[in-house]
């Protein structure tokens, strides 16, 4: 979880800096990291 963490932080850092569109990208590229790697731990689960 220390994912969700370092991308909620840089999140909000984001929100103060930059407009919306900026934020936007970076949210989804954050979720999209975070599926990533939770569905890698799930597979490497799956093929223990």
């Amino acid at each position: 979880m220390y994912l969700r963490q370092f991308c909620s932080k840089y999140f909000w850092s984001y929100r103060q800096h930059y407009d919306i569109f900026a934020v936007n990208r970076f949210a989804l590229i954050c979720f999209m990291q975070i599926n990533l790697y939770v569905f890698t731990a799930s597979m490497r689960l799956a093929l223990l």
